[in-house]
């Protein structure tokens, strides 16, 4: 069903948000929560479809017509 799965483990900056790249100390530390992605073609050519699992809901743009999402995860 789906063409790609992939997850990332979640992560918090206790100290550092954006210091890493500078030269700066960081003290980042992992939590039990991760991201899922779960990709698939939709033979369109520039409609994507997106959903979450965490809030029930889903949302479409196009790609050739992007305007920036309402605030929230989607964005």
């Amino acid at each position: 069903m789906y063409s790609i799965i992939a997850q990332s483990p979640g992560r918090i900056n206790i100290i550092g948000e954006h210091t890493d790249y500078n030269e700066g100390f960081v003290l980042p530390a992992a939590i039990d929560m991760k991201t899922i992605f779960k990709l698939r073609k939709n033979d369109t050519a520039s409609q994507i479809n997106i959903s979450s699992t965490t809030y029930q809901e889903r949302h479409q743009f196009d790609l050739l017509k992007f305007e920036p999402l309402p605030n929230g995860w989607q964005n």
